[in-house]
């Protein structure tokens, strides 16, 4: 996949949890109603 990122601030904050901002596909959404 490719990433792009609004700002470096946004692009370091990925770098440091990407697992945070990242889910697999096959986890359900935590915000029902929200699309992906």
């Amino acid at each position: 996949a490719t990433w792009y990122f609004c700002s470096e601030s946004c692009h370091g904050k990925f770098q440091a949890d990407p697992a945070q901002y990242v889910q697999s596909e096959t986890q359900p959404d935590q915000e029902p109603g929200h699309p992906a």
